[in-house]
């Protein structure tokens, strides 16, 4: 049928194009609850394979009278399921350099967490204030250490990649889509062992403050790691922001410790 009047016709192009928007807002909204969905999946994932947030540990440096906190600030962070929240040892490696080992039930993996502030290159030296070069020495000293220690070897731990920026997706309750970015370097047993050690290091430097994640694992001669999922989840957790103590106590709240 013929449409009569030019009135007649600019409402029907009217009509359909209000019906056409309808259609294009149903499949948007559509779009973004699928989205919605797919992250709270995530989350859901990640919360079971990851542990309680771990407490900042206590320590008595030297020269400091009183047992307080081995680190500066507070932070929130998750370590895998299976991963103690206290540390492994009573000391930490490279003391006074406040870094921690955090084990599981599985003798092949370790994490090692440290946080500090960040000095000025000509400042005074100060407890748990350290510049980025002297924080990231002291590291590779604790990693040292602890590999001595552990296979009674004086073999130094060798680079096996350059530092580089990697990207975590943050693991949140509400996610936005961001990240936590971290510079990353591995070291490795020196020469071709059958069961190597790899130190996967993560440091975070925002604000002052830098924290340090370091993931040990002995991995067989042309293996890779066998738990990436739960360490990526893990890094995904961090916050040292003023918030990381209030998130912390919330967990606990919500899981009615």
């Amino acid at each position: 049928m013929k449409l009569k009047s030019p009135l007649l016709q600019l409402r029907y192009l009217l009509l359909f194009a209000l019906f056409a928007a309808c259609g294009c807002g149903l499949s948007d909204y559509q779009n973004r609850m699928d989205a919605q969905s797919k992250r709270v999946q995530e989350f859901d994932d990640a919360n079971k394979i990851l542990g309680d947030p771990i407490a900042n540990p206590k320590f008595q440096p030297p020269q400091v009278k009183d047992e307080g906190t081995a680190w500066p600030f507070e932070i929130y962070l998750r370590l895998p399921q299976g991963f103690d929240d206290k540390p492994k040892d009573k000391a930490p490696y490279a003391d006074p350099f406040p870094c921690f080992r955090y084990a599981s039930g599985d003798a092949t993996v370790n994490i090692f967490v440290v946080a500090a502030k960040v000095a000025e290159a000509n400042a005074k030296p100060e407890l748990r204030h350290y510049t980025p070069a002297k924080f990231r020495t002291l590291i590779r000293e604790a990693l040292d250490e602890f590999y001595a220690k552990t296979y009674r070897t004086t073999s130094a731990l060798q680079v096996k990649t350059k530092p580089r920026t990697v990207e975590k997706k943050a693991v949140a309750a509400y996610p936005d889509g961001s990240s936590i970015s971290y510079e990353h370097v591995q070291y490795a047993d020196a020469g071709n062992t059958k069961n190597r050690s790899i130190f996967d290091v993560y440091i975070r430097d925002r604000y002052g403050k830098q924290v340090a994640i370091v993931v040990h694992q002995i991995v067989q001669q042309g293996g890779a790691d066998h738990f990436t999922t739960s360490i990526d989840a893990c890094l995904g957790t961090l916050d040292a922001s003023s918030e990381a103590a209030g998130k912390r106590i919330q967990f606990k709240a919500l899981k009615g410790q």
